[in-house]
């Protein structure tokens, strides 16, 4: 069973993959391949990003509503 990547791991990769096509040696195909690797390594990071900032909105809101509820003396 193939372990999901990290952010970290993606982001690591996407460098990797950045400094061989800025090195220009390799032949078009693989170029090629590695472009579209990247691409899909970026839209993951993308996403994760969102997944992360919407987790955090999500509980800043939570506290927020948490907050009003003890100011007001109602129980969440």
């Amino acid at each position: 069973m193939k372990k999901e990547k990290t952010f970290e791991e993606a982001m690591d990769r996407l460098s990797e993959v950045v400094e061989q096509m800025e090195a220009g040696e390799l032949p078009l195909d693989e170029t090629v391949k590695l472009y579209q690797e990247g691409i899909a390594l970026a839209a993951f990071c993308s996403k994760t990003l969102q997944d992360a900032e919407q987790s955090i909105q999500t509980l800043e809101e939570q506290e927020e509503s948490h907050g009003k509820d003890t100011l007001s003396g109602t129980d969440a």
